[in-house]
């Protein structure tokens, strides 16, 4: 590898070093939405976001994990919405605040920094319409708390939604191995947590949600970008060894009752 990575996906203060320090590098390729899974226009995949999400006029909206705010500026400028960013990283906060002036949206997107295992603590009870996660509960070490904490700030009838990747299942012990040795090698090059989808639901429905739906997402997926920032930094997911499917990709929607 040609960059050192730096973070521990047990901290998420190693989330916050992380991408203090990547960001520049993620949007270099994959511009103003720090998203893998996508179709090769970003305009395309933010409006297949905003009818997904379901977001609609008037709607409080709490983008947890904002980056560096991407999607939050195209949906509040397709949608009359209140939006809150919350990331980890004080880099990602400062681009995003720029990035909001720059469009003219800082009375309707607030940025913060935060963390997102601490969203009661952030903001008060029933406080949201719509909490949603891009490709960014990865990178949590303790999705129950995220997800406990979605609960109490979002109001009876809330919406949560989650793009994310997953541990794929397997058939065989043997693939199933094989699959845990690219994920061992995704959360520490990424400082994530692959989770397993199974967990996700159940913590989901322990946390008090019920489901709406879950579903494979329904886009074009062009992986050209990042082939090319895989190229660019040397990463090597697969020990050398010749590629594979070792993820799966999900969209998930619950509601709180």
């Amino acid at each position: 590898m040609k960059d050192q990575i730096v973070g521990d996906p047990r901290d998420v203060g190693s989330v916050a070093e992380y991408y203090d320090v990547w960001t520049e590098r993620y949007l270099k390729h994959f511009g103003s939405s720090i998203q893998a899974h996508r179709p090769t226009l970003e305009r395309d995949l933010h409006d297949y976001l905003l009818e997904r999400i379901g977001l609609r006029d008037g709607k409080r909206v709490l983008d947890a994990g904002c980056g560096v705010c991407g999607p939050a500026i195209h949906f509040a400028r397709q949608r009359d919405i209140r939006i809150e960013g919350v990331t980890i990283s004080e880099a990602q906060a400062s681009m995003a605040i720029e990035r909001v002036d720059k469009a003219g949206l800082s009375d309707r997107i607030h940025v913060r920094v935060g963390d997102f295992h601490e969203l009661s603590g952030l903001y008060p009870a029933e406080s949201f319409d719509v909490v949603y996660f891009l490709e960014s509960i990865s990178h949590s070490p303790d999705p129950k708390a995220v997800l406990r904490g979605a609960f109490e700030i979002l109001e009876p009838g809330g919406i949560l939604y989650i793009k994310d990747y997953f541990v794929r299942p397997c058939e065989t012990h043997e693939e199933r191995s094989r699959v845990l040795r690219v994920v061992e090698n995704v959360d520490r090059l990424f400082v994530t947590r692959t989770p397993e989808a199974d967990d996700i639901l159940a913590d989901l429905r322990n946390s008090g949600f019920l489901p709406v739906w879950v579903e494979q997402p329904r886009i074009e997926v062009d992986n050209t970008r990042w082939q090319a920032f895989e190229r660019e930094h040397g990463f090597d997911l697969f020990d050398g060894q010749d590629s594979f499917d070792w993820s799966q990709w999900l969209e998930i929607k619950f509601q709180k009752p």
